[in-house]
């Protein structure tokens, strides 16, 4: 690892709250205070689902 970025995410529309890749490093996982979670493919950067049904900020999310 050279602490280069790779590639930049974009999709949500506030601050991100907490970010989570997943065991075997294909997936990205992101809460925000847009109320919404999101799933990124780690190899193409695009989001697979958005999930908008929170009725605020979402401050944690993570695989396990």
């Amino acid at each position: 690892m050279t602490g280069k970025e790779v590639k930049k995410l974009y999709g949500h529309n506030d601050i991100i709250n907490s970010v989570d890749f997943d065991a075997w490093g294909k997936y990205i996982v992101s809460a925000s205070k847009d109320h919404s979670i999101m799933l990124w493919d780690v190899n193409t950067g695009e989001v697979v689902d958005t999930l908008w049904e929170h009725t605020g900020g979402v401050n944690s999310a993570s695989f396990s």
